[in-house]
Formats: structure tokens, sequence, C-alpha cells
């Protein structure tokens, strides 16, 4: 499992490593947000990045705080 420090991250990191092993088809499928995304024509939001990544793999969400009074 990788651990990311935003969401952005871990986009990234699915479209270096688990993009290019999808078949021709699921490409195809997100061919406009992953332009979007590398390009920074578009902003991608939240909600479609997860869409993506929650179809090939499991994410877990991490919240922490350390209090520094």
């Amino acid at each position: 499992m990788q651990y990311f420090n935003s969401l952005e991250e871990a986009f990234q990191w699915f479209l270096d490593n688990t993009y290019p092993k999808l078949k021709t088809e699921q490409k195809n499928e997100m061919k406009d947000a992953r332009h979007d995304f590398t390009t920074g024509r578009s902003k991608v939001s939240h909600k479609r990045m997860l869409k993506f990544m929650t179809k090939y793999g499991k994410v877990n969400t991490h919240y922490s705080f350390e209090e520094e009074i």
C-alpha cells in the first residue's frame, strides 16, 4: 500500500503506475480526466479522481491532527 499527502499525489501515482496496465477501453474511459490533470487545462475534481481510483483499487482516507500548543 502506498501513502500520500494528498489526493492529487495519489492520483498522479495511479496515472504513473496503474493506468499503463489498463486495457485500451478502460484508458479511453478516463482519457479526458488524465489529459486535464496532466496538462492543467482544467481542474479534475476529487470526486472524479476517486471515481477512477476506486474502480481499479482500494482507496483509504486518513486524517491526523497533531496539537502544537
